[in-house]
Order: structure tokens, then C-alpha cells, then sequence
């Protein structure tokens, strides 16, 4: 019978067994990891009518109030993941098809046996051993064959504090505990696809039992409990049973917590909303392909590291059994020696030959087992050494990775700030100058407005020139005309003066009187015409004298205009040749740019590879600890120089304004980077002449302040304050 791959995306599909309704036996599978409350759980659901094994694994030290799962079935299936190179706390990925058919059949009808045998015939019995959860398939197929239902139950646990309690019970590093977990919380989750299932949070069984069991009884048709059993689950369930309860919180916070860890409990909390979550189906699934890429990748560094563990553990094994067959081996020599002393005191007088013999013997023995204790004394030294120098180069390696780790978040911070002050200085630079050129383009506009302004007017000017000129030819004409009527008058006096002739002397009288009269019309109309003209030519005068003058100012203006036109075109020309310096800066500034952030990015990628690589995961327990005794010593740095009276907080963040921007305070800024930049705590202390007035400070890498504040102020250093 095939078994259902671990690894798919979900389970395959059985369509003989999909008829259910024809099973009439239940089995509630438990489906969860270590020190995740699957022991109370199941104590529960056995107290709700549920059958328990009969032969039930006895409890411990770490678990006094039982386990309640068979005993024998955790045996087998230590067996069944031994064949797979497997154990109970391994997290890589399990093949189960790469069990050969025979050792299947063996193992399924092993199992078959052993439940028959603790469960009977049974309608609803509980079966839970928190290492079905990565056998979880075999064991659906191993019910389907004895036409049983699974009705499976998951409980499950905040990771941070199973991790905790797997690190307290078995000793297992708790970021490897994690992974532990993450495995288990995957392989259940996924082959429960498609079966009848609900989620149990161990937090809330112990809270609030009733709500959480509830649940179970409703999924499952369980009965209810009545007063008396639910005594007896009050009296089993307590909160001292749950060892560490941080709460979501420290999910947040503890750094020991990894990307899929958070993401799949999430998932778990909304499956246990709705065992159907799609979302969070897809959330686990896209967590597990990541890790199984990652369990993958590190499988043989992993396997060869559990080889040097086995080999380490058997060599410990060989020299505990040498230790033990030189023991048993003194102490039969010692018996020996009681027996002989014994005979040589009854023996004393007359064997006194034999007793030389037995004294030398004596001395051979204890020789030879002071040698072999010398030897087993030599070869724990020579194991001692070789762990001292494993942990030696462990930690150098731990503190290496930290150190390239903060160096390229420092060079980060100062090329991302060397960057912005570019950018700053070159968006003023092309500011500055297009402000200047916006101010020569409007003075140049006003001049030309100025220019225009003049042209009219002088433009108008000559208008009323031109209208002028009109009026002294109309005022000509008229002149003319007067000066015709003159002489039409003086035809006709000519004429009259002849007709009087021949009149008489009347008409000589009359002509003299008409004479006269017309002579004064004459003068008085050529005065009037004369004056006409005069002022004619004087107005005339006067214009031709206004636009000689406006002439002038045109000119003027002109000329003006010009030498701002001049002008105007040099600035102009010495603006375009400063932008055309600027943009040719900003050019520059965009090579170096990209540049530093080439330089940026292959930095990124270089920490990125270092993060990836799988020593980084293996030694994060070691950076951990460096993390923490970087932190101590920090904190203790941070202390002194608080408590010493020489740090003005104010004072250094109004100084050095990207203390702000930073985010951090003014003495972790100073701790972390401006004493090492030579800024100063205050104005009693300088850290640049401290660090160049005594070259041992610099070189022994510790904080200018932190060391006068130790040692300095001791040795009458001087802290070189300012006046």
C-alpha cells in the first residue's frame, strides 16, 4: 500500500476509503509536538470516554502526571525513524517512501498488532506519541486498513516557550528546538488535510478548559462531562503544568525566533478560528517549501556533523567501558591482594619466602594500575584539549561573523549619510544658480518693458509731429488763399479806381474812401494771417525742440538698453557656464554615487551571502551569546558613564543634529560611534586629543571616555577639557 508523500502540497487521495460512513470504530489521533500539552490533552479526552492504552508508557521527572500513550508504540516508531536515519529530535525531512515495501508491510502489521492488543475493540480510542506527527501518513494508511476513522486533534504551543522547555528537559539548543518544532507543527498539519480535525491551543486548555474542549466534543460528537468528570479534569489540569508561558509577545522580541517559525504560528492561530483557513494553508506551505529548501541544503553538513557526534559518543562509550574494565579489573587485583595478604598472615612464620614473592607481586600490580590510571588520566586531558579548542574556534568564528555583521552596518549608515550630504550640496548648488538666473531674467524683462515703454511714446510723439505738419499745411493753404483774396481785392480796386476816373470827381471821392477801406481790410487781414504764421512757426519750433529732445532720451534708452542687453547676455553667459559647471559636478556626484552604491550593494550582497550560508544558521546560538555579552558589556559602559558625571546629553545631541535622525540615544550613539569618530561627550571631556595623545587607547579599541572613566582618571591622564 503506498504511503502519502510528507512533502506535497496535500494529501493524496484515496477514493476507496473516502465511505466512511461504513466504519464504525473512531480513533482520536493526537497530532502533536513535545512539551506541547499532548499528554494533558489526551489524559482529557480519555476522561471525556475515550479508551487509553493498557499498556501505558510510565511517567518521569519531566512529566509526573503521565504521558498516557502506549509504551510500545513509541518503541516501534523509535525503531521505524532509526531505519530511516532518523531520530525523535531530528528536524530534517523525512522519505518515507524510501522504505523498501517488505519493511512497510513489517512495520504496518507490527503496528496493527500492538493496537489490537492495547485497544481491543474499541469504538473511540486515543492514540497520541508525539512522533507520529512525522510518521503521520503511514499511520492514516495503517487505520484505513483496519477500518478505522481518524478524528485527529492538534494541539499546539507558543514555540518560544516549547523551545524553552525542550532546552530544559533534554538540553537541546532552544534555535534548534525551534526547527524541531516547526518540522512536526508542518508534517502533522499537512497530512491532517482532508480528515476531520481540530486545533487545540495548549495556553487556552489550561485557562479555560471547558471553552477549548468544547470545541472538540462539538467537532466530534464526544459526550459532555458531567460534574464528576469535570472534577477530576479541573484537579488534573493546573497552571504549574505549563513551565514557561511568555505569551505572543516574546515572538516580537526574541531574535532567536525565525521567519517561518513566526509565519507558521500565526497560521496555527487562525486554523484554530478555522481548521479550513486556506490562507493559512498556504502561509504553512510556503513556510515549509522554504525550510525544506534549507533542510536540504544543510542535510550532509548536518549529517556529518552527526556523524563527529557519533563518533565522539562512541569514543566516550569505548573510553567509559576501557575506564570501567581497568576498574573492575583493580578491583579483582585488589581482592586478589586482600586473599594473599589474608594467606600470608596465617602463613607468616613459615612462609616467609612466599611473602617476599607476594610484596613484589604487590608492587607490579599497583604499578601497572597506576599506568593505566596515568593513561586514562593523559587521554580525558587530550579529549579536554581538543573540546577546549573546538569551543575555542567556535567562538572565534561566532565573534568574526558578529564583527564583519556590525562593520557592514557601519559602513551602511556612513555611505547612506556621505550620499545624502552630496545630494544636499548639489540640489543647493543647482538652486542657487537657477535663482540667480531667474533674477537676471526678470531684471532683463523690465528693461525690455522699459524700452518698449519709451518706443511708444516716442512713437506717439512722432504722430503728433506728422498731426502738426498737417495743421501749417492747412494753415499754408489758407494763407494762400488770403494772399489770392488780397489780390482779388486789389484787382478790383484797380478797376474801381478806373471806373471813378471816368465818373468824376464823386467817384474820385469814393474811390478815395474805398481806398482806404480796403486798405485797411487788406492790412488787418495780412496782421491776422501774419500773427497766424508767426505762431504758427513758433509752435512748429517748439515741437521740432520736444522731438529733437525725445530723439535724445530714445537714444538714450537705446543705448541703455543695449549695454543691458550687454550685460545681460555676459550673465547670462557666466550662469549657463556655471550650470554647465554645476551639471558637470552632478554628473560626477551621480558617477560617485553609483559608485558608493555598487560598493553598497555588493557589501549587501556579500552580508546577505554570509547571512544565507549555513554556518550563519549553526552559529547562531554563538552569535547569540555574543550578542548578549556585547549587550552586558554596553550596558556597563552605559552605566559608568552615566553614573560619571561627564556625559551632557543635551549638549552632545544639540552638537552632532544625526544623533536625532539616528533613532538611538545620545550615550548608546556615543558608546557605538562618536567616541571612536572623536566627537566629545561634553565640554570637559575631547575624545579626539584622548585618542591622539595616547596612542594605547586607540589601539586597544575601547571607548576614549569608558577608559579614562576606568583607568585614565587613575594613571592622571588627562581628559584635555575645554576652557
Amino acid at each position: 500500500m503506498p504511503i502519502t508523500e510528507v512533502q506535497s502540497e496535500a494529501p493524496k487521495k484515496r477514493p476507496m476509503r473516502q465511505r466512511r460512513s461504513r466504519h464504525t470504530r473512531k480513533c482520536l489521533l493526537v497530532l502533536g509536538m513535545h512539551r506541547s500539552g499532548t499528554s494533558a490533552l489526551t489524559r482529557c479526552l480519555g476522561l471525556l470516554g475515550a479508551d487509553l492504552p493498557l499498556r501505558l508508557m510510565p511517567g518521569g521527572d519531566s512529566n509526573s502526571k503521565g504521558h498516557w500513550e502506549p509504551e510500545l508504540i513509541a518503541q516501534v516508531n523509535d525503531h521505524l525513524l532509526s531505519e530511516l536515519n532518523s531520530r525523535w529530535d531530528d528536524w530534517q525531512r523525512l522519505d518515507l517512501d524510501a522504505l523498501p515495501p517488505p519493511l512497510v508491510a513489517h512495520y504496518n502489521s507490527e503496528i496493527q498488532k500492538i493496537l489490537r492488543e492495547d485497544y481491543g475493540t474499541s469504538k473511540r480510542f486515543v492514540l497520541k506519541d508525539p512522533r507520529i506527527c512525522r510518521l503521520a501518513p503511514l499511520y492514516l494508511d495503517i487505520l484505513a486498513d483496519m477500518k478505522v476513522v481518524p478524528q485527529i486533534v492538534l494541539p499546539f504551543r507558543n514555540p518560544v516557550d516549547a523551545a524553552r522547555s525542550l532546552n530544559r528537559r533534554n538540553g537541546i539548543d532552544p534555535c534548534l528546538a525551534q526547527l524541531f518544532w516547526l518540522r512536526h507543527i508542518c508534517d502533522s498539519e499537512l497530512a491532517s488535510r482532508g480528515h476531520p480535525r481540530v486545533f487545540v491551543r495548549y495556553e487556552a486548555l489550561l485557562s479555560d478548559w471547558p471553552e477549548e474542549l468544547n470545541r472538540v466534543i462539538k467537532a466530534f460528537g464526544l459526550p459532555k462531562p458531567d460534574e464528576h468528570v469535570s472534577k477530576e479534569i479541573d484537579i488534573f489540569l493546573d497552571r504549574e503544568m505549563q513551565s514557561f508561558d511568555d505569551g505572543e509577545a516574546v515572538m516580537e522580541t526574541d531574535e532567536t525566533v525565525s521567519g517561518w517559525t513566526h509565519r507558521a504560528f500565526k497560521a496555527l492561530l487562525a486554523l484554530h478560528a478555522d481548521p479550513d483557513d486556506a490562507e493559512a494553508m498556504q502561509a504553512l506551505d510556503a513556510a515549509r517549501r522554504e525550510f525544506d529548501i534549507l533542510s536540504d541544503a544543510v542535510a550532509s553538513h548536518v549529517r556529518s556533523l552527526e556523524s563527529e557526534r557519533k563518533a565522539a559518543l562512541h569514543a566516550a562509550a569505548a573510553e567509559a567501558e576501557h575506564s570501567h574494565s581497568l576498574q573492575a579489573r583493580y578491583d579483582t587485583l585488589q581482592q586478589h591482594h586482600d586473599d594473599l595478604r589474608k594467606y600470608r598472615d596465617s602463613l607468616m612464620s613459615a612462609l616467609e619466602t612466599v611473602k617476599t614473592v607476594q610484596a613484589d607481586e604487590r608492587q607490579r600490580l599497583l604499578a601497572e594500575t597506576a599506568q593505566s590510571a596515568a593513561d586514562l588520566a593523559s587521554l580525558r586531558k587530550d579529549v579536554q584539549t581538543r573540546d577546549q579548542e573546538h569551543d575555542r574556534r567556535i567562538s572565534k568564528l561566532a565573534a568574526d561573523l558578529a564583527a564583519s555583521h556590525e562593520q557592514a552596518q557601519l559602513k551602511d549608515l556612513e555611505h547612506t549619510q556621505k550620499i545624502e550630504r552630496l545630494v544636499a550640496d548639489r540640489d543647493a548648488a543647482v538652486a542657487g544658480l537657477q535663482d540667480q538666473l531667474a533674477a537676471a531674467a526678470r531684471t532683463h524683462a523690465q528693461t525690455v518693458g522699459e524700452l518698449e515703454a519709451s518706443r511708444a511714446d516716442v512713437a506717439a510723439l512722432q504722430e503728433r509731429l506728422e498731426s502738426l505738419g498737417s495743421d501749417k499745411k492747412a494753415l499754408e493753404a489758407d494763407l494762400l488763399a488770403a494772399r489770392n483774396k488780397i489780390q482779388e481785392f486789389e484787382t478790383s480796386l484797380q478797376e474801381a479806381e478806373e471806373s471813378i476816373r471816368q465818373t468824376g470827381l464823386q467817384a474820385e471821392m469814393d474811390r478815395t474812401a474805398l481806398t482806404d477801406r480796403f486798405a485797411a481790410e487788406r492790412d488787418a487781414l495780412v496782421s491776422s494771417f501774419t500773427e497766424q504764421a508767426d505762431e504758427t512757426a513758433r509752435q512748429m519750433q517748439a515741437l521740432t525742440d520736444t522731438v529733437s529732445a525725445l530723439s535724445e532720451q530714445v537714444r538714450q534708452v537705446e543705448q541703455a538698453a543695449e549695454a543691458e542687453r550687454m550685460r545681460f547676455e555676459q550673465d547670462s553667459a557666466r550662469l549657463q557656464s556655471e550650470a554647465e559647471t554645476a551639471r558637470q559636478q552632478g554628473r560626477m556626484l551621480d558617477q560617485r554615487i553609483s559608485e558608493m552604491t555598487q560598493q553598497v550593494q555588493q557589501l549587501t550582497d556579500e552580508r546577505d551571502s554570509v547571512l544565507r550560508s549555513a554556518s550563519w544558521r549553526l552559529t547562531a546560538p554563538f552569535r547569540k551569546l555574543v550578542r548578549l555579552k556585547l549587550r552586558f558589556s554596553e550596558s556597563t559602559h552605559h552605566r559608568e558613564i552615566e553614573e560619571s558625571g561627564l556625559f551632557d546629553a543635551s549638549w552632545y545631541a544639540a552638537s552632532n543634529p544625526d544623533v536625532a535622525a539616528s533613532g538611538l540615544s545620545p550615550i548608546v550613539h556615543y558608546l557605538r560611534y562618536g567616541g571612536h569618530e572623536g566627537r566629545d561627550p561634553s565640554v570637559h571631556f575631547r575624545s579626539a586629543d584622548y585618542l591622539a595623545k595616547y596612542p594605547d587607547v586607540r589601539a586597544s579599541g575601547l571607548n576614549p571616555l569608558v577608559h579614562f572613566i576606568r583607568f585614565g582618571r587613575q594613571e592622571d591622564r588627562s581628559p584635555i577639557g575645554r576652557s
